[in-house]
């Protein structure tokens, strides 16, 4: 029977065990800095290997300048060693450069002209009286020695936990960077207030006036939100910076999403420029009375892609902005009074001055027909078969324009059959005449039957 083991006998046993999972779990992802850490691994490497010694670099930062502090060791009994050569690379191109050299019996060694973290790598190669190179480290870059090195790639082991001057720096640094920060973000917050005001002036300026040209609702909100996003968009990039975020990334990646979306949406993006257009340049605008492509009607809406019109057959007529600038506009709004042109046509054998007086009797009372400019007739052809007259007739309403045409061409059909005036329809007159010579009639013999 085995005799059961006390509680301190069984605590010394699982304490290697424990101080190993402490140094594990403090420590991961340290990139092979930590001496502890490699000594731990050493545990399972191959027999061949235990007794070989490796070079060991650590370079630490100080937050209150100084430069970089360089210090390097063997794992176990170190080789002879002439110099020491250190290099010192941007971090992450791997391109070396040395930057001093020490004796071999040094350890140590300081790097003013570095004042900053991770924009650095260093290294140490051992020479022996040969120049033959002994052993290389891996690429180190320096951190500073606090509890912030956990969050930018660093190592902090238990023994810097036990540490009062380390939990001291930790302290310092947080303090210190606090006090930096806040007068960053006081000033970023200062910045994004004042375009925020700008904004606001801007909006306040741009959407007022086109209020009051009665410019339509989906214009005005297109353009305040295109200037919402170009102000602000531009004041978060600039508070952004302030306060040290780097967004050269990010910028990159929203202006490719940009040129894929503007290539994708070219005809969107033309109608948006063409509506911007209309907009500014006004040739109709929401209201008027416009013939376009032979197509008489009202607009209803100038958006942002398209101008909607209302046709006399009750229909509304969609057309892209582009097409609106291609095409001839015909805007029957922008003057005070339209002229309605009605043709009509009489023989030859008629009085022209009788038809003129017949027609211009008729509008007599219509309250629809300005008096000044007056209604007149005039000829407007001698045609093949008929005298072909123009009725000129001014209205203040644009709206009823083709309704007073189709009115008007029946009363003056009427007015005409009224009077006996005849209105003549083509036809073709075939005349014969008489030729002095006459062709002999023929004759023809006609053989005898025997």
């Amino acid at each position: 029977m085995i005799a059961p083991q006390p509680r301190g006998t069984i605590f010394r046993m699982l304490s290697p065990l424990l101080a190993i999972a402490l140094l594990l779990a403090a420590a991961p992802g340290a990139h092979g800095q930590s001496a502890l850490m490699s000594a731990a691994s050493s545990t399972t490497a191959p027999n061949e290997h235990k007794n070989t010694p490796h070079l060991k670099l650590e370079a630490v930062l100080h937050s209150g300048g100084g430069g970089v502090d360089l210090s390097w060791g063997w794992t176990n009994e170190p080789p002879d060693v002439s110099q020491y050569r250190i290099e010192r690379s941007t971090h992450g191109d791997n391109q070396w450069v040395g930057v001093a050299v020490a004796p071999g019996d040094t350890t140590e060694w300081n790097d003013p002209q570095i004042t900053s973290t991770n924009l650095v790598d260093y290294r140490i190669r051992a020479v022996d009286d040969n120049g033959n190179i002994i052993d290389t480290t891996d690429a180190v870059s320096p951190i500073k020695n606090n509890i912030l090195n956990i969050f930018k790639g660093g190592t902090v082991t238990l023994k810097d936990f036990q540490d009062f001057k380390f939990w001291q720096t930790s302290a310092n640094t947080i303090v210190l960077g606090a006090l930096t920060f806040i007068p960053r973000l006081l000033a970023a917050m200062i910045l994004f207030a004042m375009f925020w005001v700008f904004y606001r002036v801007i909006r306040r300026i741009i959407l007022g006036s086109m209020t009051r040209a009665h410019v339509d609702s989906s214009i005005r909100d297109m353009l305040g939100a295109l200037l919402r996003w170009s102000i602000l968009g531009f004041a978060l990039v600039i508070a952004c910076d302030q306060i040290g975020i780097q967004i050269a990334a990010l910028l990159t990646g929203v202006s490719i999403i940009g040129l894929a979306i503007g290539f994708a949406a070219q005809e969107t993006l033309a109608n948006f420029i063409a509506g911007v257009v209309i907009f500014w340049d006004k040739p109709f605008k929401v209201g008027d009375w416009i013939i376009i492509d032979n197509m008489f009607g009202k607009v209803l809406r100038v958006s942002f892609r398209s101008t909607r019109m209302l046709n006399l057959n009750g229909e509304t007529i969609v057309l892209p902005n582009t097409y609106m600038l291609a095409n001839r506009v015909a805007n029957h709004s922008t003057h005070p009074f339209v002229r309605v042109e009605i043709p009509i046509g009489i023989a030859y054998k008629e009085s022209i001055d009788q038809a003129r007086s017949v027609l211009l009797a008729m509008v007599h009372g219509d309250d629809r027909i300005c008096k000044d400019p007056p209604p007149s007739v005039v000829v407007a052809a001698c045609a093949d078969s008929s005298v072909n007259l123009l009725i000129w007739l001014w209205i203040h309403d644009e709206s009823v324009e083709k309704n007073v045409y189709y009115e008007y061409l029946e009363k003056a059909k009427k007015a005409l059959d009224g009077a006996n005036i005849s209105i003549p329809f083509p036809h073709v007159q075939l005349l014969l005449e008489n030729n002095h010579v006459t062709a002999a009639p023929r004759s023809e013999t006609v053989p005898a039957r025997g």
